[in-house]
């Protein structure tokens, strides 16, 4: 069905002050150049700190340190020539690691002797629907038939001379500026620059497939339905997610939780995994009993509020109660593909992914292209296509891993009784079955989902209130930002797909001991996302004029996407900058200062400047997006900054005590085991 011309804003009279885009591109340019200088210079700067508190160490391992003097464990397993493993196996009591509720700070040093039973990670952002089925990475093994590839492998890794030796030479305090840039681009055919690679991979074809299916399905809703319908779409879409996203933290953080068991050699771990699969769908579930409640009852006053179209507001508010169901069970789906992912069937997991974005956007073409028995279509019978499809691809996703029995060993826990969580745990050698998971393996379940639900918050929310301050200059704005935010995400998840990658393996490295490796494969990573970075800048830019009319056939509209996405090319650059090092900082367990830069950043740069812009200037959409730039650009230069002047030493150090303990690990002292 073709909508005739009820574009809203053929006549709209622009009320907003115009900003050249040249002056401001010349201008953000040259702030991103001053914030870069001090990281530049600290990045090519002699390595002394390195050297000088590793000695004699080759790159194979951690050498004589207090640490290991102080822990036998770690001492005969380095004294043998091995590397301590990141994961530990939970089998062994003399390497139980335990969970105090507290991953940073000084409390976890080794000298206190405390340990954690979790390393602690938060991804950029919870991936909500299947659209993005981005999760943490561990390698296969096993019996599992999928197996990585030979590259992949740890016994290679570690017989990679030309790596050792880089990552030598780059620590060495004679080695020149011009040399160390040239190991970081030019040698990128070791076996670790493969690794990181390959791992990133599969999330990068997720990635791409998700991109490519959004922007579709909104060029078909701005052609088919109006700009106006185009602009309550993208408004709902974004602001439904970042409640949604929130709730969905428990079910990255069940998945942390898996992907730290999934190799280890306890009896338990198998059925363990189904239950933290279990709970993490039920708490999800519970957890969006109240916002399907809240988008239910009150859409339609957030859009009026946004100054939409009364009419538009009121099909938005039937439309959520639809759509909001897909997101639940699509939610449901990508959490039996993130278990997918890390057991070792990522390959099948990004197959399910290209058939149901295939569904998906078929569906939605067929609906809106074909013949229907609606006079008119509105967005609620959109909401049902999507809620068709979404129900669909549930069916099948369960049927493939029933019938080929990619999950069959974790049914177990799986379908067990939830409430065994409140059965208190005896001893930690009980051989009872229904005591596998203590009720404090619960609470940190939870506490991770608290610290990805505060980051996701604090990455979402900023783009909800630029929404708002859209709303000031106009409502052709606020569609056009609508736009531009779902523009900016596809593009973010496409870097980010290649930083998951690069973040276990520097994450790998550090609990290896490999110092020198693990400082020079963080500065390959940082290298590697800028050229990804510049790569889909560049596609993206060849293309950019196109996107626009792409989009929708609104004039006005396709003049304010066109003005902006020059700018938005030049931040997705500084942010696969920015995304990487604080993957980086993640892996270092230092989520907390990533939390502290987004949030300082966010609100003492970003908002500010787009409040002036928009509120205060009436600048049009080109003073907020540059805006944005410069935070992404403060951003990134702080996240680089901490990345560049750590501490090696230490932070391996403390990754290996995280899994390496030389106590019994009991529960007699009150902490929980998972």
């Amino acid at each position: 069905m073709e909508i005739e011309d009820e574009e809203i804003f053929w006549d709209y009279i622009e009320t907003t002050v115009p900003v050249s885009r040249a002056l401001v591109l010349f201008v953000v340019g040259i702030i991103i150049l001053f914030l870069f200088l001090p990281v530049i210079g600290l990045s090519i700067r002699s390595s002394e700190k390195v050297d000088d508190d590793d000695g004699n160490d080759k790159g194979d391992g951690i050498n004589e340190i207090s640490f290991v003097d102080k822990n036998p464990l770690a001492k005969k397993t380095l004294d043998e020539g091995e590397s301590t493993p990141l994961l530990s196996n939970l089998n062994d009591p003399e390497d139980k690691i335990v969970y105090d509720g507290n991953s940073t700070g000084p409390e976890r040093r080794p000298e206190n002797k405390k340990r954690i039973n979790a390393t602690i990670t938060i991804p950029k952002r919870i991936l909500s629907t299947v659209s993005h089925n981005v999760s943490p990475r561990k390698l296969s093994g096993g019996d599992k038939d999928l197996r990585a590839p030979s590259f992949l492998r740890e016994e290679e890794i570690e017989d990679d001379e030309e790596g050792i030796c880089n990552a030598v030479k780059f620590s060495d305090p004679t080695t020149s500026a011009f040399e160390k840039l040239q190991i970081v681009t030019c040698h990128n055919f070791d076996s670790q620059t493969k690794a990181m690679i390959g791992l990133g991979f599969p999330y990068l074809i997720q990635a791409m497939i998700s991109a490519a299916s959004e922007i579709i399905q909104m060029a078909i809703v701005g052609h088919q339905l109006g700009t106006a319908k185009l602009s309550a779409w993208v408004v709902i879409d974004l602001a439904v997610k970042l409640t949604s996203d929130a709730v969905g933290s428990v079910i990255t953080s069940g998945n942390i939780m898996i992907s730290q068991i999934a190799e280890a050699e306890d009896e338990n771990s198998s059925r363990r995994i189904g239950i933290y699969l279990q709970l993490s769908i039920l708490f999800y579930v519970v957890g969006m009993v109240p916002i399907v409640i809240f988008w239910s009852c009150f859409t339609k006053d957030v859009l009026l509020f946004l100054k939409l179209d009364p009419d538009i507001a009121e099909d938005g508010q039937e439309y959520v109660k639809v759509y909001i169901i897909s997101i639940l069970l699509g939610d449901i789906v990508s959490c039996f593909q993130y278990t997918l992912d890390v057991v070792g069937f990522e390959v099948q997991s990004t197959i399910c992914t290209f058939l149901g974005e295939v569904a998906i956007v078929l569906g939605v073409a067929v609906a809106l292209f074909g013949d229907t028995p609606f006079d008119e279509m509105h967005l609620v019978d959109l909401g049902w296509v999507y809620v068709f499809v979404t129900v669909f691809y549930l069916v099948g996703i369960l049927a493939a891993i029933y019938g080929n029995g990619w999950l069959e060993d974790y049914y177990e826990g799986f379908f067990s009784s939830p409430f065994l969580i409140f059965k208190t745990r005896t001893t930690s050698n009980s051989n009872n079955d229904e005591d596998v998971v203590s009720g404090k393996a619960v609470k940190l379940l939870l506490y991770n989902t608290f610290q990805l639900t505060l980051n996701d918050i604090l990455f979402n929310g900023e783009w909800q209130i630029l929404i708002f301050f859209a709303s000031s200059l106009g409502p052709a704005e606020v569609a056009a930002w609508g736009v531009l935010g779902v523009i900016w995400e596809e593009l973010e998840y496409i870097v980010t797909a290649i930083a998951e990658g690069c973040e276990v393996r520097v994450a790998m490295t550090l609990g290896s001991g490999h110092i020198k490796n693990a400082k020079l494969i963080s500065y390959k990573a940082i290298w590697i996302c800028f050229a990804w970075g510049i790569l889909v800048s560049i596609v993206f830019f060849l293309f950019e004029g196109n996107v626009s009319t792409f989009i929708t056939k609104d004039p006005l509209l396709q003049e304010m996407v066109a003005y902006n996405l020059p700018m938005i090319s030049l931040v997705n650059i500084i942010s696969g900058i920015g995304i990487m090092a604080e993957h980086i900082l993640w892996s270092q367990n230092r989520a907390p200062l990533s939390t502290v830069i987004c949030a300082g950043t966010s609100c003492l740069v970003t908002l500010p400047l787009a409040a002036l812009s928009s509120c205060l200037f009436n600048f049009n959409l080109i003073g907020q997006t540059a805006s944005v730039a410069i935070g992404a650009s403060v951003f990134s230069a702080l996240s680089v900054y901490f990345v560049v002047s750590s501490d090696w030493k230490t932070i391996s150090e403390d990754v290996v005590a995280l899994h390496v303990s030389d106590d019994s690990g009991s529960d007699d002292d009150g902490k929980c085991d998972v």
